[in-house]
């Protein structure tokens, strides 16, 4: 029961399909000629994408479609070639999509190897056309070079013309880039395409020369599309130029000569074909680099995550590993507390004034290295009041005195992890800049905010720095600054004796 139902269905849908092919072949081939022959892109569009289930109908609506056109010639040529020619042709024109279907597999490799399938397929195409013609008694100029170009460069002008408009419809979820960017470039080389065709029109050119210039001309905004907008860019402008070339064939056509040939128009599109192949290969590299090079960016913002979270992790474990060496410290003091009494009670005063001693120096060290490792306070007092603290200030004043110079904005309307960052950066840039021995280092920062975006950007400067010595400290604090800096997506510029970190978040 199902199975009737599914043949049943796929019937109705390949009557509708036979019906719909034979109206467009028809509009197609009213405004067609053999060097555009937009019916070929329609054969081959169908017979490219459509599941070979409907492709019996597709055979049926051409060859009803070529039948409408051939009987009222039917006193003037052999009947054989009037009726029998449009069944047999479209039968044996279909072998090369056929071929091209099973080597390449999918539509995907077909549409990436366009310039290749469409080659095939109309050489194929004109090749049987011309066999079917001299044997089934045609037209008799179907052996000369003349109509052999005219086929081959129209049927693959015309897939290209069709196809492409259906192999960007199909694309149209895999396309990366910004379609409003694309929409106004595709819009000023259509802009660009009607200007010149315009001039061709009205600007009233009799010399060959210049009229081929102009046409050839017109290949120009396809590749400025191409360039920008990689295989979808080279789509739609190889579209757009064999619109404006084709559509200037009554215009620029030798004088008494026929409108279906035209070797003006002719040249044009034989540089348009070639044209059009190296577009769409060169498209398709330059979208693989698009491609690869978003995968990569989604990979690079990927692994700044996993950075910025493992940064973070370690600013918690260092928060927490000071949160409790401080208590083992209040401890320590407090059994230091109690055994100074204890000795002086016991006549030992020397003794005594030496534990104070050891525990005062010991409580210098533990602060001082304890505010190295994790900035107590950042969470509360901001920034720049840690940074200017003389906790901050004894820490780095055996390198070098420190000259502070502070913006206006308050630190605090920022993140605690970009403040974290911020502070843990400029330490490593101060180590690094302490290699030149300076006599002084000045450090300027400032906080700044857009619409979207807000951060902090430093500077520290070397005062009379003297000869730089290279040390590991220096080396280490480099790798650790250009590690952080760039898990937070910033920018680190060094100059002569000075080193500019940014560094920015979401606003949200």
């Amino acid at each position: 029961m199902n199975h009737a139902k599914g043949l049943t269905s796929v019937i109705a849908k390949g009557i509708a399909i036979s019906i719909f092919y034979c109206i467009a072949y028809l509009v197609l081939r009213h405004y067609s000629f053999d060097q555009w022959f937009l019916p070929a892109g329609l054969r081959a569009a169908c017979l490219f994408f459509m599941p070979l289930r409907y492709w019996p109908f597709v055979f049926i609506g051409d060859a009803a479609a070529v039948l409408y056109g051939r009987i009222p010639k039917a006193h003037k040529y052999d009947p054989l070639w009037v009726y029998a020619g449009p069944p047999l042709l479209i039968a044996c024109g279909s072998i090369a999509p056929y071929l091209l279907r099973k080597k390449l597999r999918n539509a995907a490799r077909i549409t990436r190897r366009l310039p290749m399938a469409a080659a095939c397929t109309a050489i194929w195409s004109a090749v049987c056309t011309i066999c079917f013609n001299t044997s089934l008694g045609g037209p008799d100029d179907s052996l000369s070079m003349t109509f052999f170009a005219n086929n081959v460069f129209g049927n693959y002008l015309g897939i290209f013309m069709v196809v492409l408009p259906v192999a960007i419809w199909m694309r149209r979820d895999q396309y990366t880039g910004s379609l409003r960017k694309t929409f106004r470039d595709s819009s000023f080389a259509l802009a660009c395409i009607a200007a010149m065709f315009v001039y061709l029109k009205f600007g009233h050119v009799e010399d060959s020369v210049i009229r081929t210039s102009v046409l050839m001309l017109m290949i120009c905004p396809a590749l400025f599309l191409t360039y920008y907008h990689g295989w979808l860019g080279a789509a739609i402008g190889v579209v757009l130029v064999n619109l404006g070339i084709a559509q200037t064939m009554t215009y620029v056509r030798i004088p008494n000569a026929p409108v279906p040939y035209d070797e003006t128009v002719f040249l044009a599109q034989v540089g348009l074909s070639i044209a059009a192949s190296a577009f769409m290969i060169f498209g398709g590299r330059i979208t693989a680099h698009f491609e690869q090079a978003f995968d990569a960016g989604v990979a690079e913002e990927e692994a700044r995550r996993i950075s910025r979270l493992t940064l973070l992790s370690n600013a918690s474990e260092s928060r927490n590993q000071v949160l409790y060496m401080a208590q083992l410290h209040v401890l320590v003091d407090e059994e230091i507390r109690e055994l100074v009494p204890w000795l002086k009670a016991q006549g030992k005063y020397k003794e005594a004034l030496e534990v104070n001693k050891r525990a005062a120096r010991h409580r210098e060290l533990f602060h001082k290295h304890a505010f190295g490792l994790y900035p107590v306070g950042l969470e509360e007092k901001g920034l720049f009041a840690i940074v200017h603290s003389q906790a901050f200030e004894d820490r780095w004043s055996e390198h070098a005195p420190l000259v502070f110079g502070f913006g206006v904005r308050d630190p605090r309307t920022l993140s605690i992890d970009l403040q974290f960052a911020a502070y843990h950066s400029l330490c490593s840039t101060i180590v690094l800049m302490c290699d030149w021995k300076p006599e002084e280092l000045h450090i300027r920062m400032r906080v700044w905010k857009t619409s979207l975006r807000r951060g902090i950007y430093f500077t520290v400067s070397a005062f009379n720095p003297g000869d730089a010595e290279a040390s590991q400290a220096g080396a280490a604090a480099s790798l650790l600054l250009n590690a952080r800096v760039s898990a937070h997506g910033g920018i680190v510029r060094r100059h002569a004796h000075r080193v500019s970190v940014l560094l920015s978040e979401t606003n949200t």
